[in-house]
């Protein structure tokens, strides 16, 4: 079933079970309603093929259940993270430009061919945290499906005949998460097994009965106290380390922006809006911490998190373990009104100058800042008002709400 075996089940008339309807057909991929990595199901079918309508007659709604349904009983409850929509299977539907015979005779190079129709129609089947399980209205020269790489997982209905689908279906999706990784002891060296014929990953598709998955649990399959993986394996080579499967589950973390500044630190993500309010959207995954960094822009000043367990006005760090939603609240800086009596003006680092009789300046929030007041030519400063008191000609103030300084200037 993967690149390079030869299945010897030669299809002369593919017949299909009954199965109860499934959704309308699609031809792109309908909003998620799964987070996370998924599999998303395609039907494709050739451009002089017949369209048996599996999308839209539950039989590839079946086999993806039937699949799903052995792997949870066999895994403790595990599944494949399917995309639904509606809760039902997602299936986009594919004319495909090549003929049957075309493809048929491509082999091991016929998932290419079809990654690249994908890349080429206008269908959205290119999300890169999504394998594409493509069941194929075709033959092919060698295999009865090839997964792994390029994020396709196909089946070819018309190279096997009296087989158990779900499970061909099944096996090539795990080829795409990554089974069967060369550190496995019973490596057979074209990405299956070799020492259990009736395991999912052997190389032979099944004809009746239920597969095994990875007995001795040591190849592919290791879950968490039942791990027996060579310890040089990369993480990836344990499929129970996939984040296609439920036992990662994500959540939806949202950051609801109130005035104007950016929030910072998921990733690469990155938040921002200037004035109003506005909402950024991210799936993580279970468990991740985030350190949130709150930055207001020129005349803001940052007022405080709320929601998530974030309070105060510090960067805020959460652990993610269901949907989460944060408010961060940006608030314009205080606005000083400077007040000028006689001929003078005041001056300070931050606003420069003012020589009108009256300005009004946003200081920044809870910032000393240094006034200074300079009388005219031939003149003198007399007192300060307002916020600031005495006869000397420089105030600090620190505003953390609406101020006035009043400057009196004498000939």
């Amino acid at each position: 079933m993967r690149r390079g075996v030869v299945v010897a089940f030669v299809l002369t008339a593919l017949v299909l079970p009954a199965r109860a309807l499934a959704l309308d057909r699609a031809f792109s991929d309908r909003p998620d309603e799964a987070l996370g990595p998924q599999i998303h199901a395609v039907y494709a079918v050739p451009s002089d093929a017949t369209d048996n309508a599996l999308d839209t007659n539950g039989v590839i709604t079946g086999w993806l259940s039937e699949f799903n349904d052995w792997f949870a009983s066999q895994s403790g409850g595990v599944r494949l993270r399917i995309d639904t929509f509606q809760g039902q299977p997602d299936i986009t539907f594919v004319r495909l430009p090549q003929t049957e015979a075309a493809l048929s005779a491509m082999g091991v190079n016929e998932n290419d061919a079809i990654r690249t129709d994908f890349q080429s129609a206008s269908v959205d089947l290119q999300a890169p945290d999504k394998i594409y399980a493509v069941v194929v209205e075709s033959g092919n020269s060698v295999a009865c499906g090839v997964g792994g790489g390029g994020q396709i997982s196909a089946v070819y209905l018309h190279m096997c005949g009296g087989v158990e689908w779900q499970f061909v279906v099944g096996h090539e999706i795990f080829h795409g998460l990554g089974a069967v990784n060369p550190c496995a002891p019973h490596y057979s060296g074209d990405g299956h097994v070799n020492n259990d014929s009736n395991d999912l990953m052997d190389p032979y598709a099944r004809t009746s009965g239920s597969p095994d998955l990875d007995l001795g649990h040591d190849d592919y399959w290791g879950p968490s106290g039942d791990d027996h993986l060579a310890s040089s394996c990369p993480a990836s080579a344990n499929l129970f380390n996939s984040p296609f499967l439920t036992n990662h589950p994500y959540f939806r973390i949202s950051i609801a922006l109130n005035g104007d500044g950016v929030v910072s630190g998921l990733g690469t993500f990155s938040c921002s809006h200037n004035s109003g309010v506005d909402n950024c959207d991210d799936v993580i995954e279970d468990q991740t911490q985030l350190d949130l960094r709150p930055k207001a822009f020129p005349g803001s000043h940052f007022a405080g998190w709320s929601g998530g367990g974030c309070t105060g006005t510090n960067d805020c760090s959460l652990t993610v373990s269901a949907d989460t939603v944060v408010t961060a609240t940006f608030a314009p800086d205080p606005l000083t009104r400077l007040q000028i009596k006689g001929k003078g003006r005041l001056t300070g680092s931050f606003f420069g100058s003012c020589a009108k009789a009256s300005c009004g300046i946003r200081f920044p929030y809870g910032k000393t800042s240094v006034i200074r007041a300079v009388p005219a030519k031939h003149g003198r400063f007399l007192r300060w008002s307002g916020a600031c008191h005495g006869t000397a000609p420089t105030c600090t103030i620190k505003p953390t709400a609406a101020l006035t300084v009043g400057a009196l200037f004498a000939p």
